[in-house]
């Protein structure tokens, strides 16, 4: 009897552990899916959930920033918009601003542009204008001289022209109607000189004698004018031309058929005649 009732305990003793064992699984199984419930309810979601979901603090649309710059002009606001370290946002309407101009809170304008300068002022109260001066009128050309008329002075006997050249050296020669040939006659107080055209110079005369005092010819040049009496001569028009007497001498301009012209006394002749055809 007691050795039938050993392996029956045995087997009794070995139930029971089993159903121990069994029944802590079950605690523990229960006690690690309540553990998971609880943590899935009450824990954080998922890092990956959390960067997806999270998002940066959003701007103010440019609307609410004219709503909160008409709130800033009109009344002092309640809530202060957060500081923000990005650049403003372009004006809306898309108008462009001011190189130099600065935004400033609650909508007031920017500074305006300087005023342009006035006219300072100078003595006497009259203002310095600015207007461009008007260009001074042109300076007119000087109106030159009428030039004084001139003749052509033939020798009645010869037919060769007065001539002289700018060395001063005077003669007869044919008749070319060149300037050198053209003479000014001016009036003086007590005659009248004769004036080369070209070379400006005026004919003149000196007496000349001989060793034993006899007369000769006397000497007709060209030099400047200056009145003298040596280069004044008196005009006689005659019936075979005008004669022209030396104040200074005396004596007539006279002339050869050489070509020469010098002075010599009164005589009448045709050398001493001249004709301005």
């Amino acid at each position: 009897m007691a050795a039938r009732s050993l392996p029956a305990m045995h087997i009794r003793r070995w139930t029971v552990v089993v159903l121990v064992v069994l029944y802590a699984m079950a605690v523990v199984a229960v006690a690690a899916a309540t553990s998971r419930g609880a943590r899935s309810y009450f824990s954080d979601p998922p890092r990956s959930t959390a960067l997806t979901t999270s998002t940066a603090p959003a701007r103010p649309t440019p609307a609410a920033r004219t709503r909160f710059a008409k709130t800033a002009s009109g009344a002092p606001s309640a809530a202060a918009a957060p500081p923000s370290s990005s650049p403003p946002s372009p004006s809306i309407g898309g108008t462009p601003v001011p190189p130099g101009a600065t935004g400033r809170a609650g909508g007031e304008p920017a500074a305006p542009p300087p005023a342009a300068p006035s006219p300072r002022s100078v003595p006497g109260g009259a203002a310095r204008s600015s207007a461009p001066r008007a260009a001074p009128a042109p300076v007119p050309a000087p109106v030159p001289k009428p030039q004084a008329a001139t003749t052509v002075w033939v020798n009645v006997a010869t037919q060769l022209c007065f001539d002289s050249n700018a060395s001063g050296n005077v003669y007869t020669l044919g008749c070319n109607n060149g300037d050198y040939q053209r003479w000014e006659i001016s009036a003086r107080a007590s005659g009248v000189q004769l004036r080369d055209a070209r070379t400006g110079l005026c004919a003149a005369t000196h007496a000349n004698y001989g060793s034993d005092g006899v007369k000769l010819r006397g000497t007709v040049y060209a030099t400047a004018c200056g009145g003298q009496p040596a280069q004044v001569w008196i005009r006689s028009d005659e019936r075979f031309g005008a004669v022209f007497r030396s104040t200074a001498t005396g004596e007539c301009l006279d002339s050869d058929g050489s070509g020469a012209v010098y002075t010599q006394d009164y005589n009448g002749g045709n050398y001493q005649h001249w004709n301005n055809p």
